[in-house]
């Protein structure tokens, strides 16, 4: 991405892949320990999709990201909230784990789709 894009355009992109990451792990922990009935705080996952969507936002809005990565983290907020709201599906373990490798090609397509036609 760095020979083709630019520096700025592949820092955007690894931050949003860093920022994905860490936010995925929360979420997956979280709604691991829920499943196993384990007493956990649903606040770190949630604070952290949204500050990963702020982050975005802001980016997208000095033109250093693309909208598309904008929506993939909406669409990763939408997924955490519903997953962890108290009235949630129970899930088997390897079920949620499909899920997020779902989640997770959808979200790193739609930031490909973004940095590649500037959308």
């Amino acid at each position: 991405v760095a020979s083709e894009f630019g520096v700025v355009a592949a820092a955007a992109v690894y931050l949003f892949l860093g920022l994905r990451a860490v936010s995925v792990i929360l979420y997956v922990r979280c709604r691991l320990r829920l499943t196993r009935g384990i007493a956990t705080s649903r606040w770190p996952p949630l604070l952290a999709h949204a500050l990963g969507l702020l982050v975005m936002l802001l980016l997208a809005s000095l033109r250093l990201q693309s909208w598309l990565a904008v929506a993939a983290f909406a669409i990763l907020l939408a997924r955490a909230l519903h997953g962890l709201a108290p009235a949630r599906e129970p899930m088997p373990p390897r079920k949620i784990g499909f899920q997020e490798l779902g989640f997770g090609l959808a979200t790193t397509l739609l930031v490909a789709l973004g940095v590649r036609f500037s959308l």
